[in-house]
């Protein structure tokens, strides 16, 4: 994609430059802990979003590195299930993340808008 827009490219090795920045204490909340999401479960208005594989969301599979990865299988109660792959669309390039529209599309089909506060979890966090 970067070459087929003609962009510049090199084979110079590039020598990164010392930088620090500053941490953002309210980037902390865009991470929840068990506490958080055990206390989630059951409230009404929030959405708690399994986004992992479906041998997983039924329980098939432990994780997507294998049947029996971890040593439990299951999800979490009152979960809605939407596959994080269905965020993504075919490209020439390859796979790329689906515009903002089709995503929220996507997520009104579990019943998610852009108002509802959305606990998501996964597999391994990523």
């Amino acid at each position: 994609a970067w070459k087929a827009a003609d962009l510049p490219v090199t084979t110079d090795v590039a020598v990164p430059a010392k930088a620090a920045f500053a941490i953002v204490p309210e980037a902390g909340d865009i991470m929840i802990d068990a506490k958080a999401m055990l206390a989630a479960v059951g409230k009404p208005g929030v959405a708690i979003l399994d986004v992992r594989d479906v041998d997983e969301w039924i329980g098939e599979s432990s994780s997507p590195y294998g049947k029996d990865f971890c040593p439990r299988k299951g999800r979490i109660p009152g979960a809605v299930w939407l596959e994080w792959y269905r965020m993504m669309k075919p490209t020439g390039e390859g796979p790329r993340f689906k515009s903002k529209d089709e995503i929220l599309a996507e997520c009104a089909t579990v019943g998610i808008s852009q108002t509802t506060p959305v606990y998501l979890y996964c597999f391994k966090g990523a």
